[in-house]
């Protein structure tokens, strides 16, 4: 029986990826390079953004720090942030949903809490979360288990009581390992046939979750 429902962030609650990808471009273009698509979805997406400037310095063999890519990165994100993150169509309802169906609900998000505070804050919804976990507060980040594992801990449930939301191979992996079913949501990449198959269902919408919830959870109560 589902009784917590864990969700990641960035392009699942939160229509941030494509910001996120402009974002990186132009960084990239400062150093007379780009970034192809499938390279960011298979080596950006999901992990930190501290990781994600490690990743940028080795891939164009960068002299400058990641820290000094990693402040830049923050500075342009401050500029997007100002101007407003969208959320993700169908996040605010079904948070509505799960809360007035006594699910607990908690984000493990490799971003900061700083900035997840703010936006969802922002959006109202934030009082939906009954916790939070960030990629800073465990040993390893995603595709490792221990930010699921963690939001298992604070909401009091055992892994295979949990589903988490997910739209990032590393962040299905990361669930996977936990041994807890994770449902993706396609944002910019749909998984490939790898991941795939560690999924419990992939959709095209967050709108699908509440009828997948209703019909697999129909004894619940």
């Amino acid at each position: 029986m589902t009784k917590a429902i864990i969700f990641d962030l960035d392009g699942i609650i939160i229509d941030s990826e494509p910001i996120a990808y402009g974002i990186w471009q132009d960084i990239a273009a400062q150093y007379g390079k780009t970034i192809p698509l499938d390279i960011y979805t298979s080596e950006f997406l999901g992990r930190t953004v501290a990781n994600a400037a490690e990743v940028m310095k080795k891939n164009f063999n960068l002299t400058d720090d990641a820290e000094e890519i990693l402040k830049t990165y923050r500075a342009y994100e401050k500029e997007k942030q100002k101007q407003g993150i969208p959320l993700k169509p169908g996040a605010a309802e079904l948070l509505r949903h799960l809360k007035s169906n006594g699910y607990g609900i908690a984000l493990a998000s490799s971003s900061v809490r700083e900035r997840a505070e703010e936006i969802l804050s922002a959006h109202d919804i934030l009082r939906y979360f009954d916790d939070l976990v960030f990629g800073y507060e465990v040993p390893r980040g995603k595709p490792f288990p221990d930010i699921f594992l963690k939001a298992c801990e604070k909401l009091r449930v055992e892994p295979n009581e949990a589903v988490v939301i997910e739209d990032s191979e590393a962040g299905i992996e990361a669930a996977f390992s936990a041994n807890i079913p994770v449902i993706c949501v396609i944002d910019m990449k749909s998984p490939d046939e790898f991941h795939k198959k560690m999924t419990l269902e992939i959709f095209d919408s967050l709108y699908d979750i509440k009828e997948f919830l209703e019909f697999s959870n129909s004894g619940r109560r």
